[in-house]
């Protein structure tokens, strides 16, 4: 136990790492024909699968909203396009994306909170029993890593598959990660900078299916889960969209679609372009739904916010990326008057402070 609480506190202390996840509000349907029939089921698959992605919940389509919505699901459509299926394969792809704007509309009639695009990356360790022999899957396996990792993106996450290569096999060994020993994979994961670590299974059995056991560490502990399948990717799959469910609740948790005004107060801005960048950075967090400027002096901007949430969801999501980084709170003295006497008090300012990277 004790070796679990001391990766957790390491992985406190790596540099966070984080992504731009593309396609949140796209997703691609195989159908047999190009009816308006199977279109609007296709749609009606797509739109669920949307809604997943965007909000990182499967929980979102057990609304009974949903099926009163079902009829109006292609006003919702942005565009579609058919792709032939490729290697002899019969049937097309048919690519559809949503409204961004729609979706999170009708998420919000949910009380579903919206998942902005900026998300962590997640370290996978993943250890497979093939014919009675254990192997590990690296960012180079042809067979599983490009498989994964759309899997990974189908269910709106980033994975980032370990290279494998030599300072990877002197950190750790095909067994430590069979066995999920925390010491081992707490030496391998320092090069990745990865918060979120996953450690992963498949165990052949007797009958067609699977044992997939893994662990989801990061800096709130672990999560431990285990399923039965009869392929990696679907056990992959599931394991996925309870991981993302988890990492909602942190990131995008419910109850917090309130608008707050906050200030923030940004040292290091030193240039026209450092002053582009920042704000720019800001703009595009999707927490963020207005940036005012309200002062800037020698090094020094400050920034009105109005986000979607509250301060702790926001600096959770900043603390994802290298752009911005704490700066120390100033001290604030507050007067105030009791029993007659005036009494000074020293507090911290509501105001947030961060240096530029």
């Amino acid at each position: 136990m004790r070796y679990w609480v001391g990766l957790c506190l390491f992985i406190l202390s790596l540099p966070l790492s984080a992504v731009q996840v593309e396609g949140l509000y796209t997703a691609q349907v195989v159908v047999d024909d190009q009816s308006q029939a199977l279109r609007n089921k296709a749609i009606a698959v797509a739109f669920n699968l949307v809604l997943q992605k965007a909000s990182g919940r499967t929980s979102v389509l057990q609304s009974p909203l949903l099926q009163a919505e079902t009829p109006k699901f292609s006003s919702y459509v942005e565009q579609f396009q058919y792709q032939q299926m490729a290697d002899e394969q019969t049937g097309y792809l048919l690519k559809i994306s949503f409204q961004k704007t729609a979706i999170d509309r009708f998420l919000q009639r949910l009380d579903v909170p919206v998942w902005g695009s900026n998300r962590p990356d997640i370290l996978v360790w993943l250890s497979l029993e093939q014919a009675g022999r254990v192997q590990l899957v690296g960012a180079d396996s042809e067979q599983w890593a490009p498989r994964l990792t759309q899997i990974a993106l189908d269910s709106g996450l980033m994975i980032t598959l370990p290279l494998l290569d030599l300072a990877d096999q002197q950190a750790i060994s095909t067994d430590n990660v069979w066995q999920a020993s925390a010491e081992s994979i707490e030496l391998a994961s320092q090069r990745y900078g990865a918060q979120q670590v996953m450690v992963a299974r498949l165990m052949s059995s007797s009958n067609a299916s699977k044992q997939f056991d893994w662990k989801l560490i990061n800096t709130s502990g672990e999560y431990v889960d285990a399923l039965r399948a009869d392929t990696l990717e679907v056990a992959f799959r599931s394991g996925l969209a309870k991981m993302s469910e988890r990492l909602a609740d942190i990131y995008a948790p419910r109850g917090s679609s309130a608008e707050t005004e906050l200030s923030i107060v940004l040292r290091g801005v030193n240039t026209l372009e450092q002053f582009i960048d920042v704000t720019q950075y800001l703009s595009s967090l999707d927490m963020v739904k207005k940036l005012d400027w309200k002062n800037m002096r020698i090094g020094t901007l400050e920034l009105q916010l109005n986000i979607s949430g509250d301060e702790a969801v926001f600096k959770k999501i900043v603390a994802l990326n290298h752009v911005l980084l704490p700066d120390a709170a100033e001290v604030q003295t507050v007067a105030t008057m009791v029993d007659g006497e005036v009494q000074i008090e020293q507090g911290l300012s509501r105001t947030l402070y961060y240096r530029i990277n």
